[in-house]
């Protein structure tokens, strides 16, 4: 009992967590309005002390916090800590209470070294202007054949992180010994399909998974279809290996010309 109270004294944090759901929730909301943050937090903003709040869709949210700590502890990836998590209370979602990581989005990134062919404003203007609908036509058929070139080195810092970062996420195997299929901590799985977000139970073998996802077809005249398409794919054997769900632009950032998993 003592060794156990000194490890909540030396960890402030550990011990806040302890208190209920409910009053962490009303702190961590009232901080974020105070700090002139919206409520329905469609963003991840930053909190005093380098904080941040994120509304996850994960339910539970312990889901998306354990496969934060799996990745920082397997890898040297730059990813946040996770300090706290709040489950869902009625119409309020779950929450996490992260470290604030600073870095410019990909997105904003590529944007800005992204070159692009003579006339291309040119022809976006006269598509949003024009009234004339043949000249509108003209100017999408031109657009149509105007592509941009990224303006970046094979070698460059950010593509060899990322790189890096990606061959070092499929190297990670389960660490599990039961279930091949299922999160890090070898309980259900989070699937979203058509902005619809589910728990999968922990699967057994590739033909279960994807007998499940064909379950899933609600378009049952095109099952079959399907199945015929799928076959080259699950006839093939292959390693189950950690997987990054939503590997988007949003979801990396940049600092310095170097790449950060947020």
């Amino acid at each position: 009992m003592l060794t156990f109270l000194k490890a909540l004294l030396h960890n402030p944090w550990r011990l806040w967590t302890l208190f209920p759901d409910t009053l962490r929730r009303r702190t961590y909301l009232f901080i974020a309005r105070y700090w002139g943050v919206s409520r329905d937090l469609c963003t991840v903003p930053r909190l005093p002390f380098n904080l941040a709040l994120k509304r996850t869709h994960e339910c539970p949210p312990h889901i998306e916090a354990s496969k934060i700590h799996f990745v920082r502890r397997h890898t040297t990836i730059p990813v946040p800590i996770v300090f706290d998590v709040v489950p869902p209370n009625g119409k309020d979602g779950c929450l996490l209470l992260m470290s604030w990581i600073v870095g410019e989005p990909l997105h904003s990134w590529l944007h800005r070294h992204l070159l692009w062919p003579a006339g291309f404003q040119k022809n976006l203007d006269v598509v949003f202007q024009s009234d004339q609908s043949e000249e509108r036509q003209a100017a999408l058929a031109n657009l149509d054949k105007m592509y941009p070139e990224l303006d970046v080195p094979d070698d460059h810092p950010l593509l060899v992180d990322l790189r890096d970062a990606l061959a070092h996420i499929r190297s990670l195997l389960s660490p599990c010994s039961g279930p091949k299929i299922c999160s890090v901590n070898g309980g259900p799985m989070s699937w979203a399909r058509c902005f619809d977000r589910c728990l999968l139970p922990p699967i057994n073998t590739i033909a279960e998974f994807h007998e499940l996802l064909f379950q899933q077809v609600s378009w049952t005249s095109r099952l079959e279809r399907l199945r015929l398409i799928a076959k080259p794919v699950q006839s093939r054997d292959y390693q189950i290996k950690f997987t990054h769900s939503d590997l988007n632009p949003d979801n990396i950032l940049v600092k310095d010309d170097r790449a950060i998993l947020d």
